[in-house]
Formats: C-alpha cells, structure tokens, sequence
C-alpha cells in the first residue's frame, strides 16, 4: 500500500518489486508534479487512477496483471510507456493522442496483431517481443521516426519490402521467427539485423548498405550471396555448406555448419569462428588476425600465422605433431591443441613466451620438455588423458591450474609442492600419496579420485581456502575434520554397499545406513559399477552436485542424483545431500502411490524444504532409479541421461528449456515471459528446485521416465548441460564404444574432459553406470 503522505514537488516514484495491487485516485493526487512512476512488478490491475498523473513523462507498468489500459490514453505528455508482461490483447483507439511518446514497449503480452493505432505515435523505439503476431501491416511505414523494432518470439514468416521506407530505421531485432522470405532487399539505414530460425534458399543483403552488424542463429538457408562490408557477421548453425565470398568484416563467425572450404578472408578481420565445420585446409591469413577458433574440423595443417596472433584453438582436428609455425607466435595467450594425435611437445615451445594456457588433453604424449617451465606466463596446464608416466623435474612456477587426471603417474615431483596452485586434478592415475599437496596452502580445489591413495593428510584439511575434494572410487581413511566452507565428494563403504555424495562439516556425520524396509522395493541381483568425474571448469565455484547410492534399501537398487546449481550451490548440495533420506521416507510411509509418485513427491518435498530453508539459488535435478527390471528417471531441467545399447542409444529424458513450446506455453500461462531464451530473461531453464522468487513459473515438478531393462543395455550417461551443450548423443555413444571395455571412471573422465576440449567453460559432472 502507497503511504499516505503528501509530496507536492516530487519528480520521480520508483515502487517497484512490491505487493501493491491498487492505486487509488486519493493517492495520486498526493503526487501531482509526478514526470517519472514505476510501479512494476506489482500486482496492478488497475491503473484508471493514473489519469491524474498529467504531468508523468515516464511511466512503467511492466510485470503486473493490466489488461485495459484505456485510462492512459490521456497521458498526454508520455514520453517513455512500459506495459511488459501483463495481460494485454489491444490497444484503445484513443492511444492516437499520446503525441510525445518516444518508447513503447508492449512485449510478452498476447498480441495477434499490431495495433495500427501506435503508428500515429511519434515513436523511436517499439518492443513487441514475445506475442502471437504473425504479419506487419503497411501502416507500419508511417512511422518515419523509429529507429528500433525488436519483433523476436513471434509468428513472422516474412520480412516486407516496404521496410525499406522507414528511413531512420537502424536497429531490427526479428530473431526466433520461423521466416521463410525476405522481401526487404535494400535499407539505407538499417546498421543491425537479428534473426533466427529462419528457412531461406537464398540470403543477399548486398543492398542493405549500412549494415554493421548481422547475427542469424540457426534455421536453414542453401546459398548466402553478397554481403555488404560489415563489423561484425555470425551466420551460424544453418547447415550452410558453401560460401562464394567473404565481405569485408571484423570479425567472422560461422560456426556449425557443413563447410568444407572458405575462400580468402580479408585484411580486416580481428576474430575468425569456424569451429564445428569440415574444414581440411585454410586460406592465407593476415596480420590483423588476433584470434582463431577452427575447433572441431578436418585439418591436419595451418597456413603461415602471425605473431598478432593472440588466441588459437584447433583442438579435434587431425594434427599429428605439433604445429612449427606455432612456436613463432611469440604474443599468443591462449593455445588448445587437444584431441589430435600430437606425440611430443618441442623444446621450441619456450618461445611463446607470453603463453597463459595450454591444452594438450587426448593426444599421446609420453613426456614433456624441460623448456616447459620457461613459460613464466603460464597458468593453466591441461595434459590429461595422454601416456605422461612422470611429470619433468621442473614446472612454472606461474600455474595455478594443473590437469593431469586420466595418464599413468606413479608419483609427483617434489617442485610442485613450490608452487602455487589453486587447482589441481590428479585422478584417474597411479598415485599412491598425495602428501607434497599438504605444502600447498593455496590450493581451493583438488581431484584425487581413482588412485591407490589410502590415506588423504590430515594437513590437507587445514588448508584454509580449500573449498572442494573430490576422492571417489575407494574408501580413504582421514577424512572427518573439514573446514566450515569444505565440501567433499567422497566414497563411503557400508554395510549395503558404497555411497558416493558430498558432504560438508555439518553433514558428515549423518551417513546412516537405513535398516526399514518398503513394500515396494525388493532385493534384486542388479550388478552395476560406477564412475564419476566433475570439475568446475572455468566457473568461479563449483555449483554441481551429484550421489551415487549402491543398494537402496534392499540390495540390487541403486540411486544415481545429479543436481546443477545455479546462483549458489547451497540448493544442488541440500538437494544431493537429502535426496537418500527423503526417497527413503516417503518410500516407507506411502509405498501404496507407487513408485512414479513416489519420485515426484520427494522433488516436491525437497523443493519445500528448500524454500523453509531460505535458500535463494536453485537447482536442476536428474534421479534414475535402478531395479531389477526397470529403470525410473526423474527429470527438472537441463541435465541428460543416455542409455548406452549394443547397437545404439537412446535419450531417456528430454530438456525442460523456455524456447520449447510446451514449456513456453506452461511459463507464459503462469504470468512469466520468455527474453533471450531466459525464463523471466534470467535462467535459461523452465524447471529446477529452489528459485523461489520465481515460483510457480518454473516449476519443480519433474518428468517422469519408466523403461523396462534389456539384455541389450549395457551403459548409462548422465551428465550436466556443461557436457551436453558441447557433445552431441552420438559424439558420447562414440566416446563410450570407444572405451567399450574400460572402467566407468576412465569413460566418464574421457566424457567430461572432452567436453572440456569443445570449449565447455561451465561446471561439467558426468556418472557412467555400467551393466
């Protein structure tokens, strides 16, 4: 409620984020010199008072629940009208006599057409994001003065021609149509174009000679003719199998597509994207060239570089030996060579002397040079998953990221303990002792996973900035005093079996073996290993978290959990580290609604505790439950799972996204929007535990999966959105057949850090359950 208080000379009102539901005539009167109100994100229905309000310039309404806004018309003096997300199907005729108005903005509301009356408006900006329109009428053309039209998330299937008319046009935002034309063939003015999911046989914009700037994400189009010279170009994932000619631009993405040749490329390109193509050679470069991604291609050799180069990624090609002319680029930052066939690293390389990362994972390096520890700039070392049996004597004393997970070492050397670290991945070696970490006060991260290591050192605990340890595989003694701040994935051995979940000081301790029994769960002959790999990537923390439960209750039936955080961590670990005990309680008291339900009513448990808690971030939530003869999955948001066959796979759940469109009926019919592909224009999931300042818009309620077991089942692959934003199902099926007869640790290892190699920056957890 508005306090009842009168400021006659006020020029400006913010009551945004409230619960004020009415405004009445007697409170804004308390307010008549009002030029600036924004009351959004209330609960307004509303707004016939306002009209009072006659000197208000700047007005926004957004996020309420208006449905007629009649009342406004005679807010003569609006410079700037926000009526986002409300409930809105038109416009009053009257809206003609707003004269002054420069910005509109009506998106996320429930237009199926453009309410002509807005073209009489003086306007410079309009949003219409996010409605039901499907055409653009010629009225449009009456408005000489706009300068930006953002139209994305609609039903447009063509771009008029009569565009061309609005002269001082600059800025058109038209992604997520399904267009199959353009009949727009020349601008003089337009500098910005967007546009996605687009169906075209030909794209030329040789006449749109302002141009600066376009970006087309994904859809389909056969040929691109000329474009005229450019800043910035992206013309990605459209399935583009050849371009005849490159305009002048800056920078050049095209990404994802079927290319299996460019022609030459300019003077003035800076940035130059052309991973995931079928690329097997390139054309001459030039010195402009500061950064090069050719990721993912064919190429087994690069033309001549030059030492502006400053970033250059040609990780899953075919190389196989370490580039020469790499080692000239004295400037270059950034190198990635991994998942090539590279057998040794030369001495040369201290002369990229500048260098701060390089990645060498999934070659066959047996050694590394002495020159190594010359790159005094150098802060991440990445050799995973190649044959090192020892590391050299002397390291850069600069590294503060260290990968060497997935190789055969038998010890470390005694420098390391000189360096200071912040990460460290061992796992998946030989290792026997980790003590020359316990020297190591700055290390926040270690992965020891998968060793012969008995004993983890009581000095690793004192560690004040160790935030997270990850030991699975095998039980190690000495893990029980943690830091407040410490988690701790770790493997515990019980009675029933081994548990694999994170605990933290106040936690530890509650690891219980439950001895009541359910109706509906029975011992089993269910025989499964498990492998689990995470890492935080390049994030800040670590916000993943995931359980591996062996024999639930009765033997034979197993529990897998893989949550991913979002904002914080503290819902994915209440979510991991409760997920037993809750399944097991509701499986005891109310084994009569089966097990499906079961499932769903221990998300919503969870999800209530949450919101009890106080807890603000959020979750996604992937559960398979293993018996004898099926397998339940339960599913709320973005994580995956994958059953591995003999003669294929097949994907056990499906991705709960804002821009799939029963999920972005779902949001918009719970009062939410959709901006950027972002529910609410902040997560780009339309489910998860926690979030509770967005509830019920994103819902905790999970997907149900039932699938009987087959003699044919041989793996599952359950894994984040950090692996399978990066890997397609088949690239996965790939790695684990590959690996057909390794250890779920060494598959899962190879899963994570190859996603890593595609240039995965997120959080990524991988579990590989092997039948």
């Amino acid at each position: 409620e508005i306090p009842n208080v009168s400021f006659e000379r006020l020029n400006v009102l913010a009551l945004l984020g409230n619960k004020i539901s009415f405004i009445s005539e007697k409170q804004t009167k308390l307010f008549p010199k009002l030029h600036k109100l924004d009351v959004s994100q209330n609960l307004l229905s509303d707004v016939s008072s306002l009209i009072n309000l006659t000197y208000l310039s700047h007005l926004d309404l957004s996020q309420n629940s208006i449905t007629d806004i009649t009342p406004l018309i005679h807010l003569e003096n609006l410079e700037f009208l926000s009526l986002s997300v409300n409930h809105i199907h038109s416009l009053p005729d009257g809206f003609t006599k707003l004269r002054k108005l420069k910005t509109l903005d009506i998106d996320h509301n429930f237009f199926e057409t453009i309410p002509t009356t807005i073209c009489e408006c003086p306007l410079q900006s309009i949003n219409l994001n996010g409605n039901f329109i499907k055409k653009i009428p010629i009225e449009f053309t009456k408005l000489q003065t706009l300068h930006m039209f953002s139209i994305a998330y609609n039903q447009l299937t063509e771009l008029p021609s009569f565009f061309s008319l609005l002269s001082n046009l600059n800025s058109l935002d038209i992604d997520h149509n399904p267009l199959t034309s353009i009949s727009l063939l020349a601008s003089m003015s337009i500098s910005d174009l967007v546009m996605s999911d687009v169906s075209f046989n030909t794209l030329s914009l040789h006449e749109f000679v302002t141009l600066t700037r376009l970006r087309i994400f994904g859809g389909s189009i056969k040929q691109v003719n000329e474009l005229p010279p450019i800043k910035t170009l992206y013309i990605e994932n459209i399935g583009l199998k050849k371009i005849e000619s490159i305009p002048e631009c800056n920078e050049l993405s095209l990404q994802t597509n079927g290319l299996t040749s460019i022609p030459a490329v300019n003077s003035a390109i800076e940035v130059l994207n052309l991973k995931d193509n079928l690329l097997t050679q390139l054309p001459d470069m030039y010195p402009t060239l500061q950064r090069l991604d050719v990721t993912k291609n064919l190429l087994s050799e690069l033309p001549q570089l030059h030492t502006s180069l400053r970033f250059l990624s040609i990780s899953c090609n075919n190389f196989d030996s370490f580039p020469n002319n790499i080692t000239q680029l004295i400037h270059l930052h950034y190198l990635d060579l991994s998942n090539n066939k590279v057998i040794s690293i030369p001495s040369s390389i201290c002369n990229l002397v500048e260098l701060e990362q390089l990645r060498m994972s999934f070659n066959y390096i047996c050694s590394l040079p002495n020159e190594l520890s010359m790159l005094s700039h150098l802060r991440l070392l990445n050799i995973s998953h190649n044959r090192l049996y020892q590391l050299p004597p002397y390291l850069p004393f600069s590294l503060r990221t260290l990968l060497i997970n997935s190789n055969h070492l038998i010890c470390l050397p005694s420098i390391i303990k000189n360096i200071h670290l912040i990460e460290i991945d061992i796992s998946c070696n030989q290792l026997v002792s980790i003590d020359y970490l316990t020297a190591i006060h700055s290390l926040q991260s270690i992965n020891c996973s998968y060793n012969d290591i008995q004993t983890i050192p009581k000095e690793v605990f004192e560690h004040k900035k160790l935030e997270r340890l990850t030991v699975c595989g095998k039980r190690c003694s000495g893990i029980n005093k943690l830091k407040k701040n410490t988690v701790v994935l770790m493997t515990t051995k019980t009675n029933n079996g081994l548990y694999s979940l994170p605990v933290k000081r106040s936690t530890i301790t509650t690891i219980k073996r439950n001895d009541n029994k359910s109706k509906l769960i029975h011992p089993c002959n269910t025989i499964c290993s498990f492998g689990i790999s995470e890492w935080k990537g390049n994030r800040e923390t670590m916000e993943d978290c995931l359980c591996v439960i062996e024999n639930l209750i009765e033997h034979g039936n197993h529990l897998i959990v893989l949550c991913d955080g979002h904002g914080g961590s503290e819902t994915s670990f209440y979510c991991v580290s409760r997920f037993k005990e809750t399944i097991e309680k509701i499986f005891i008291q109310k084994p009569e609604v089966g097990i499906s339900n079961i499932l769903i009513q221990t998300f919503l448990e969870l999800n209530k505790n949450i919101n009890i808690c106080g807890i603000k971030d959020g979750s996604t939530c992937l559960c398979i439950f293993i018996c004898d003869k099926k397998l339940y999955i339960a599913n709320t948001g973005d994580c995956k799972c994958l059953l591995i066959k003999q003669d294929g796979f097949i994907q056990l759940t499906v991705e709960h996204r804002p821009v799939i469109k029963s999920e972005y009926k779902r949001i918009r019919e719970n009062g939410g929007y959709v901006i950027n592909d972002r529910t609410n224009g902040i997560l780009a999931l339309s489910r998860s535990l926690g979030d509770t300042s967005i509830q019920p818009i994103l819902t905790p309620t999970p997907d149900i999966f039932i699938r009987e077991r087959e003699e044919s089942d041989q793996f599952l692959i359950v894994a984040c959105d950090g692996v399978w934003d990066f890997l397609r199902n088949e690239e996965v099926y790939s790695i684990v057949k590959k690996r057909i007869n390794s250890e779920p640790s060494d598959i899962s290892s190879s899963i994570r850090d190859m996603a890593f190699a595609r240039g995965s920056t997120d959080n990524v957890s991988c579990v590989v359950c092997k039948f």
